[in-house]
């Protein structure tokens, strides 16, 4: 107001007028500000404006909402204006961002966080380990990894393929291990019969080869026993039987 007087009021020159509360219902009396409107003074009835200018809404205009700016008399004058807040929450809904990998939060300040969850994924990509041994997909937004070559060892150089076996030659061949047996390669005594019953048999661990040595006075045949009969048996028949020779009763008339 900018008159020098009103109805039941004295208007100072420079000085303000507002009706007091309720401001918005034209039921309440007009009253004359106590400071001039170059200190900033837009209205207060009775006092000067705490607000010093500013365009925030005074206590009536307050709809306890965080999220909306609450202002006086900005558009229509002697009304309160609610303007919606952008980037501002009052609950969890709020901060939705449509993406399942982070965890969403409205914070006391009722601002918005979206913390990412390092093990979710949306895509297969963001599961590569930069491992030619395994395959990675993204299923149900977490990583899974199975092997390339299901039921084969997967290997990226030689040592990968070791089978702790001295008798098998290891190698890695375009990702796949091999393990070719070594000719004449053993670990136990039964790998080293020669079926000669003359033969003793074993597996020199040390070395993981064959030794077949002869067993001495063993036979391998009939004829052997024949031809080495002790002379006191000339007269006996005889016949290899287990390695052994074994003679039978004497001949007649010998």
């Amino acid at each position: 107001m900018d008159a020098l007087t009103w109805t039941s009021e004295q208007l100072l020159p420079g000085h303000s007028l507002a009706r007091t509360s309720p401001y918005h219902t034209g039921t309440g009396s007009w009253v004359a500000s106590i400071a001039p409107m170059d200190n900033l003074d837009f209205g207060t009835p009775g006092a000067p404006n705490l607000d010093t200018g500013s365009q925030e809404a005074p206590a009536i205009c307050d709809d306890n909402i965080p999220c909306t700016l609450d202002l006086c008399g900005v558009d229509t004058p002697n009304r309160c204006l609610h303007l919606p807040m952008f980037e501002c929450c009052v609950s969890q809904e709020d901060c939705d961002d449509n993406d399942f990998c982070t965890n969403d939060s409205c914070g006391d300040d009722g601002r918005c966080t979206h913390q990412t969850d390092p093990q979710c994924c949306s895509v297969d990509v963001q599961c590569e380990d930069d491992n030619p041994c395994t395959i990675n997909r993204c299923i149900n937004h977490y990583c899974r990894s199975g092997p390339t070559t299901p039921g084969q060892p997967c290997c990226l150089q030689t040592e990968h393929c070791d089978d702790s076996n001295p008798c098998t030659q290891d190698s890695c061949q375009d990702g796949v291990c091999t393990f070719q047996p070594i000719p004449h390669c053993c670990l136990f005594d039964s790998q080293c019969n020669d079926a000669i019953p003359c033969t003793q048999d074993r597996c020199l661990l040390d070395s993981h080869t064959c030794d077949n040595q002869p067993i001495p006075t063993c036979c391998n045949s009939d004829a052997q026993c024949e031809a080495e009969k002790p002379e006191q048996y000339l007269c006996r028949p005889t016949r290899c039987i287990s390695g052994s020779c074994r003679y039978g009763l004497p001949e007649p008339d010998c």
